[in-house]
């Protein structure tokens, strides 16, 4: 999601802004042509034909039974508003699934009792462009009246949805309204908007063990919907922030800020952080990091925890998260493969991983199953190429007490039960043997699994990533690999480029600096040493690169910097060999130069992104005049292009 400015005034402490129509207009385009890519016909029935049982509706309460503690009382003000039977108020999760549904039952209109049962799904691949599928994807509010849906039987509708953001800037739900035509519901954008605003207060106020700072231009409106909202830890770490405040501060999605508290104001924590033990009103004037003056109010939250969804985890870290980030960067491509891995995988559809060793395959897939299951569900990782053939079956499959000679007293539970209710990794899939590859497939195909030994079945239920360093198609051509078990494993397929092939180097440098930055504080990066590091090939890919940088940061904890004289010998090697392969002249002998270095560096981000200059700006982290005039100077250019 991209953000304001830091400090953005105009975006404001307010309720947003209404949409202007030019902006609508190109949602609804966009979302139309998401819909035509789902192959979804105008003309099906896919609403008032089928039902959703009673059993199904029921569960759907029940799993988000905490996430409607948020958006229930919402619903209720929004529907005592509108007081017309003809009109409903809805909430449906992340994946369009309604999870509640208000208004007058006996006297709705039976076309809005079906639509809008709990339990069905409203997501634009299942229904095309409405309101709640086209505000969950857009991340913002809409309204979608008459022919502007997508479907022939929805026409009739006309419908007001706003996303609903939790503590770490993800959406977790979507209100909407809906009713028949006319085709203009009064303030009806305006009311699902304030109230998702509303249930994102609710839900940063009730994050256990808060200190809780509300923020507004004017005094008389901290307490309403627009203010802003951000939560610290004891020690000053964000935990969590509303949408007015991630606009205004420019927060990024899903991670804190580096320095916390201290990054945003010009004041101590501590001393903020007390006020609400000696005055409970504790009202106060502060001032951002930029001079913009607001008006603030301190309190604690009452200590109840806030777990939104099953699906996705809505607290940032109370601390810094340098044991739990990611060792990737996650560049705007990345991240979109990611989205779109996470939801095929809470649609039960498996994925697999391929990349280079050390891309970081296990890493996608740990972070897949955080945001699909969370922390406390099962992860289990079998690495099918490091397990010798003679075990790997007992290994995933288990076995009873005395199925073979050794084995375990009481029998042992195989990996594929360990992964019941999570995640099952099968790393490198592509060295299983032949002859397990079959039972595999069954296993997958019927979720039930028998141990060695046994004769009773275990029911399953789990999520499947796969990761693979191999070609499988190749595989698979060559008889080497089933092919039916890789249209098995093969739901949605991430392909995760290797560091030389235009990945962002750059930032996924300062990403592993900040990781190694709690604990040795080393935050600089000498410019001759960034130039070697832009300049290496990184066969390793990211592992080595982060094993680098954790090296680096060690011995140079106690001058503040990574110089070159910090990086592997190796590394330097590598570089001068590379300046010999390039051609240039006059470098010393030993270290290479500064220049010499970023020639290097400039050459091969050149090459990697095809002569892009942007990209390759990017990637170096200087800007594109900066770069277009080196590259003349190197003669890789000329004043025509």
């Amino acid at each position: 999601m991209a953000h304001a400015t830091p400090f953005s005034l105009d975006s404001g402490l307010l309720s947003p802004a209404p949409a202007s129509a030019d902006a609508s207009r190109a949602a609804l385009l966009r979302s139309r042509e998401r819909s035509l890519g789902f192959g979804i016909r105008t003309g099906e029935a896919r609403l008032c034909n089928t039902t959703v049982t009673r059993s199904l509706s029921q569960r759907v309460r029940e799993e988000h039974r905490e996430l409607l503690s948020f958006v229930q009382p919402e619903m209720d003000l929004v529907y005592r508003a509108i007081a017309d039977a003809r009109w409903s108020v809805v909430c449906a999760n992340a994946e369009g699934v309604v999870v509640d549904y208000v208004g007058d039952y006996s006297r709705a209109p039976r076309e809005l009792r079906v639509v809008l049962s709990p339990g069905r799904r409203l997501a634009e691949e299942d229904i095309g462009t409405s309101a709640p599928g086209c505000a969950l994807l857009e991340r913002r509010a809409i309204i979608v009246a008459g022919a502007e849906h997508y479907l022939d039987e929805t026409r009739d509708f006309v419908c007001a949805a706003a996303p609903v953001f939790d503590p770490s800037g993800r959406v977790v739900a979507v209100f909407d309204i809906t009713g028949f035509q006319p085709p203009e519901r009064p303030g009806g954008l305006d009311m699902v908007t304030m109230a998702a605003c509303s249930a994102e207060n609710r839900m940063v106020l009730a994050l256990p063990e808060a200190l809780l700072l509300r923020l507004h231009f004017r005094e008389e409106m901290l307490g309403a919907p627009g203010e802003a909202i951000l939560a610290f830890d004891a020690e000053g770490c964000l935990m969590g922030a509303n949408q007015a405040a991630r606009r205004f501060f420019a927060l990024p999605d899903g991670q804190p800020p580096a320095g916390g508290f201290a990054a945003l104001f010009d004041c101590d924590f501590h001393r903020v952080a007390g006020l609400p033990r000696r005055d409970a009103a504790a009202y106060l004037s502060l001032r951002c990091r930029n001079g913009v003056a607001l008006f603030g109010r301190v309190e604690w939250s009452k200590g109840r925890a806030a777990a939104v969804v099953p699906a996705a985890r809505p607290l940032l870290p109370k601390r810094s998260a340098a044991a739990q980030a990611p060792e990737f960067w996650l560049d705007p491509a990345l991240e979109l493969a990611l989205d779109k891995a996470q939801r095929a995988l809470s649609r039960n559809l498996p994925v697999l991983v391929s990349g280079e060793t050390g891309t970081g395959k296990e890493v996608v897939a740990r972070t897949l199953h955080q945001r699909c299951h969370g922390l406390d569900a099962p992860f289990v990782a079998v690495n099918c190429a490091s397990v010798p053939e003679g075990l790997i079956e007992s290994e995933l499959f288990g076995y009873v007490d005395g199925a073979f000679s050794g084995a375990r007293k009481g029998g042992a539970m195989g990996k594929l039960e360990q992964a019941n209710g999570g995640t099952l990794f099968l790393d490198e899939i592509g060295d299983m043997p032949l002859g397990l590859q079959s039972r595999l497939l069954r296993v997958l195909q019927e979720r039930v699994v028998t141990r060695l030994g046994a004769a009773k079945p275990t029911k399953l239920h789990f999520s499947l990533i796969c990761a693979t360093h191999r070609e499988l198609r190749e595989w698979v051509a060559s008889g080497d690999f089933r092919e039916d078990l890789y249209y098995r494993i093969s739901g949605l397929n991430i392909a995760l480029p290797a560091l030389r092939a235009g990945r962002d180097v750059a930032g996924l440098i300062g990403h592993l600096l900040a990781r190694e930055a709690e604990r040795w504080g080393v935050m600089r990066l000498h410019p001759a040493a960034r130039a070697l590091l832009l300049a290496h090939p990184w066969p390793g890919n990211v592992r080595e690169l982060a094993h680098v940088l954790r090296s680096a940061a060690a011995l140079a904890a106690d001058e503040g910097e990574i110089g070159v004289w910090h990086l592997p010998e190796e590394l330097v090697q590598a570089a001068q060999g590379a300046l010999a392969d390039v051609g240039e002249e006059g470098h010393s002998v030993g270290l290479p130069t500064l220049q010499e270095l970023e020639a290097v560096a400039i050459r091969q981000a050149f090459v990697a992104h095809r002569g892009n200059i942007s990209a390759a700006a990017r990637s170096l982290g200087i800007s594109r005049v900066t770069l277009y005039d080196k590259l003349r100077r190197l003669g890789l250019i000329t004043l025509a292009n």
